[in-house]
């Protein structure tokens, strides 16, 4: 899996997400795999998922995508900046499904409206306000 952070792709992602979700109040996860402002698989998992549930979902998520070398893991979800428990619980979910499929993880990005940030590493990235990404539909 690709181990650097992509300031620039998930600056995309911030984007996306604002574009997709800027009228709603309530948001719910959703893990991502894939490429950060690329290419990626997307799960809006069940708030009531058990850990080992999370895990082997997650790991049919990764199998299916097709290649590891540049793929991450990462989530969007509403709210603010602070790690909520449910950022824990599919960041443990990721450490048991990355390395049984050889997949070391080295970060783990929370997307939301106001940035991103990695619970991993620390590094983040905030705005002020986001842009939604332009409509490209003619």
């Amino acid at each position: 899996m690709e181990q650097a952070v992509s300031e620039r792709g998930f600056a995309v992602e911030v984007r996306r997400f604002v574009t997709e979700h800027h009228r709603r109040r309530r948001i719910a996860i959703t893990v991502h795999v894939g490429v950060p402002g690329g290419a990626r698989r997307d799960l809006v998992p069940d708030p009531g998922w058990d850990a080992g549930l999370r895990a082997d979902v997650l790991g049919r998520l990764l199998d299916s995508y097709a290649s590891h070398d540049v793929c991450s893991l990462w989530l969007s979800r509403g709210g603010g900046a602070a790690a909520t428990d449910a950022d824990l619980a599919w960041l443990r979910a990721a450490r048991v499904a990355g390395p049984a499929r050889g997949l070391p993880v080295e970060s783990f990005v929370v997307v939301t409206r106001a940035g991103w940030w990695d619970l991993l590493t620390g590094r983040s990235r905030t705005w002020a306000r986001a842009r939604p990404l332009a409509d490209r539909g003619g």
